[in-house]
């Protein structure tokens, strides 16, 4: 999900990333997805007289994204060097192996932005193929500011289809109480 989301608006429909750049610029507009270990996030600033437009190249991003070869792999390589950055930091190694220790039978467990061995084995298909499966999940649509009502309605409505379930089943802990993560020369101790 981390993935798709460093992807998602790096084109869509018929722009590509530049003109997609551009088109925000423009509109001294911005808009960025992220994701969590159970949600995934579209937001988008901009100033009110430009919710149409805005609008219209969110409904493009949700529904046609390009996942450009080329951009995925480029995002594939600057995730795995923000991975490798944050291991060198004890305590965001500490964490970054937390929810896998503590949930490894749950979606919980999964590590959030990947594993660096695994990542360059994704290719665009694997993320468009995810992404279609995300667009069958429940969304949320919040929307604060300036807006004409109707536009955001007309926007939900295009979104708008039969969600499938979230359920993920009840979080269970691991068995194991302790795990120990080294890192080579360091002589602290952090201890969760």
């Amino acid at each position: 999900s981390k993935l798709v989301a460093r992807t998602l608006s790096r084109g869509a429909g018929d722009m590509g990333e530049k003109q997609v750049l551009e088109f925000l610029s423009d509109r001294v507009s911005s808009m960025g997805a992220t994701s969590g270990r159970d949600q995934f996030l579209l937001s988008a600033k901009y100033p009110s007289r430009f919710s149409g437009d805005i609008l219209g190249l969110m409904k493009k991003v949700l529904t046609e994204p390009h996942f450009d070869e080329v951009e995925v792999q480029k995002s594939i390589r600057e995730q795995v060097a923000a991975i490798r950055s944050s291991e060198d930091q004890p305590v965001n190694l500490a964490y970054r192996n937390l929810f896998p220790f503590l949930f490894k039978e749950h979606s919980y467990g999964y590590f959030h932005t990947g594993l660096p061995d695994e990542l360059p084995e994704y290719t665009a298909e694997d993320l468009k193929k995810f992404w279609a499966e995300q667009q069958d999940k429940p969304w949320v649509l919040a929307v604060c500011g300036q807006f004409d009502r109707e536009e955001i309605m007309e926007l939900a409505k295009i979104l708008d289809q039969d969600p499938g379930s979230l359920d993920d089943g009840e979080p269970r802990w691991g068995d194991e109480r302790e795990m120990t993560l080294t890192m080579a020369d360091r002589n602290q101790t952090h201890l969760m």
